[in-house]
């Protein structure tokens, strides 16, 4: 039986993959602005690369921390995905100067790859 409970379900698992994906995001999104506001350029492109990391690699940190079982992996993947393509767009929403182009949806689908290269890999398949 897993340290965690047998059978903890899919909702419980994409909780906590989400809390542990998104509160690091959310506080280094909110130290980014503190830093700007502060004119502290080093720190805040530390910050915004910090945020570049967590928003395209939101769905594998979420699928390591959610602690899911093998048979709810493809769900949970694709549910932070969505997330994940929000961050993203976000992201190169922000890079872009705050103006709306067509190629900030397309650079916004970056986690869609990263989570088709990530359900294609034999992560935590036991091998008998």
């Amino acid at each position: 039986m897993p340290p965690w409970g047998e059978g903890m379900g899919l909702g419980r698992a994409l909780f906590r993959g989400e809390v542990a994906a998104s509160v690091p995001f959310a506080l280094f999104f909110a130290l980014h602005i503190v830093f700007a506001s502060a004119e502290m350029w080093t720190a805040f492109r530390l910050a915004a690369a910090i945020i570049f990391l967590l928003a395209h690699l939101h769905t594998p940190l979420a699928l390591r921390f959610s602690r899911c079982e093998l048979s709810e992996r493809r769900a949970l993947c694709w549910v932070t995905t969505l997330v994940a393509v929000v961050y993203s767009t976000g992201y190169w929403y922000g890079v872009n100067g705050m103006e709306f182009d067509a190629w900030i949806l397309l650079a916004g689908l970056t986690p869609v790859v990263v989570t088709l290269l990530l359900l294609r890999l034999p992560i935590g398949q036991v091998e008998e």
